[in-house]
């Protein structure tokens, strides 16, 4: 822009006269936006309008100017604002270099627990009506009321190994124990019955903390979310309680739903006759497999069977319909796949229970033989002198509980005074099993892998730590 041009252009913006305009159009090299900008700044300095406006300084001329007008204290208008005048000015902040995380954070950050029990497994049966209720009398024991509720639905932390799956299957093996994972669901109460009923039961928890390690997780935990997607399961499953090999990590048993305390002790009670190294373990699952094969069979509905099936179904129900006795009709079969099924399972249980009693060592007659009887007498008349001979059971829910699973499968249970002797525990086996009456040799133990017999029938069941406990009778021949 022509210098003659930009003093007009900034006379007729700003008002002012010719030198103003060009002392502040050299100051700013003749820019004229600049100059016009630094004229309203300026302009009111001096009570001569631009005439009073100060030219421009580089930094070390300000710098001096400042620190002599600083320095000459005193005067009207020239000094510097009061909050510059002062005597002293403090040091500047000491330079620090810091880092938001390094190498070593993960060590310093507190561990956050692998597996946290949700909150909501226990708020779930809070009353928050009664919580609000103030701080008085009724609201506390209103609210003392929801915690007592909640607090029976909540998970046995006792009885919970806490860390992770990995790390609760590593334990396990070090134990020498079968590791059971409960997969639970909030949104299920079957979920929080197991909580109820099951886990608080005395032998449940008796026979789990002696011989299993139990691993407990809810399914919004990601750890659960693991096992779901291994173990193939399906959130409608959940709750579900599966019995893991911890050296292999194979499921070995597996139960959907809620599941009763006695069902799961009968269930149970065959692991203890293995350790997780016995290469006879493998029948269980074994088993558990051939169960679950043949009861989906068994649930198939006809409408899936062929052709030929149909035909022969259909003959045979005509012929029984219209009492045809004769070689045909006796001949035809007369029952669908449910018995089928059934004869299947009932033979493949005979065929197991012939290869248990193959593979299982004799200890011979003549061992411990706390049971012995002599077999010259009928069994009825053994057993009404053995439940003779059975000390009074303690009322009031007193006295020493104790349970015993016979070789058929079944499981009886009493209570004995503390004092009683061992010898009443074989009496009341002896009024419990036929065969045992019958003079068949027996020994009683724990239910543990490598429990000793209890052989000293003279020591008293609190004294052998009987009480709560689970005992397996054994045949001896």
């Amino acid at each position: 822009m022509d210098p003659s041009e930009a003093v007009a252009n900034f006379v007729a913006i700003t008002g002012a006269d010719e030198a103003a305009a060009l002392g502040a159009l050299e100051a700013t090299g003749y820019n004229l936006e600049q100059a016009v900008n630094l004229f309203f700044a300026q302009g009111d300095v001096g009570d001569g309008g631009m005439g009073g406006m100060l030219p421009l300084e580089d930094d070390e001329s300000m710098a001096r100017r400042l620190q002599g007008e600083g320095g000459g204290g005193g005067g009207g208008g020239g000094g510097l604002p009061p909050a510059l005048e002062e005597d002293e000015v403090r040091a500047p902040l000491p330079v620090r270099t810091e880092r938001l995380y390094g190498d070593d954070l993960p060590r310093q950050m507190p561990r956050r627990p692998a597996n946290p029990v949700p909150q909501n497994v226990v708020d779930a049966f809070r009353d928050f009506r009664a919580e609000a209720g103030g701080a008085g009398g009724s609201g506390a024991a209103a609210a003392g009321g929801a915690g007592g509720l909640a607090a029976m639905f909540e998970p046995p932390r006792d009885m919970l190994f806490h860390g992770t799956f990995d790390e609760a299957k590593a334990h396990a093996q070090e134990q020498g124990r079968w590791l059971i994972v409960n997969l639970q669901s909030t949104s299920e109460f079957a979920s929080h019955r197991l909580n109820r009923d099951t886990w608080r039961n005395d032998m449940i928890q008796s026979l789990v903390e002696n011989n299993f390690v139990l691993f407990q997780t809810y399914e919004m935990v990601e750890e659960a979310q693991k096992l779901l997607h291994f173990y193939r399961l399906l959130p409608i499953e959940l709750p579900a309680l599966l019995i893991i090999d911890p050296v292999t990590g194979a499921p070995m048993r597996q139960w959907n739903g809620f599941v009763d305390a006695e069902r799961l002790t009968e269930e149970l009670l065959p692991f203890l006759d293995y350790s997780i190294h016995d290469p006879g373990a493998a029948r269980l699952a074994r088993r558990a497999r051939s169960r679950k094969d043949l009861g989906a069979a068994g649930r198939q509905p006809s409408g899936q069977m062929n052709e030929d099936e149909e035909l022969q179904r259909a003959l045979a129900m005509s012929l029984a319909g219209g009492g045809g006795a004769g070689g045909a009709g006796g001949s035809a079969p007369s029952s669908g796949p449910g018995t089928d099924m059934e004869e299947d399972e009932t033979e493949q249980e005979e065929q197991v229970e012939e290869e248990e009693e193959e593979e299982e060592g004799a200890a011979g007659p003549g061992g411990s033989g706390g049971g012995a009887v002599a077999p010259a007498r009928p069994a009825a008349e053994v057993q009404a002198e053995a439940a003779g001979r059975l000390p009074e059971e303690p009322g009031d829910g007193g006295g020493c509980r104790v349970a015993v699973r016979l070789p058929d499968g079944r499981r009886a249970q009493r209570r004995f005074p503390p004092a009683a002797p061992v010898a009443a525990l074989y009496d009341f086996c002896l009024s419990q099993s036929e065969e045992a009456a019958g003079g068949r040799p027996f020994s009683l133990s724990q239910a543990f892998p490598g429990a000793p017999a209890l052989d000293d029938q003279q020591q008293t069941v609190e004294a052998a730590g009987l009480h709560g406990a689970m005992l397996v009778l054994k045949w001896q021949d």
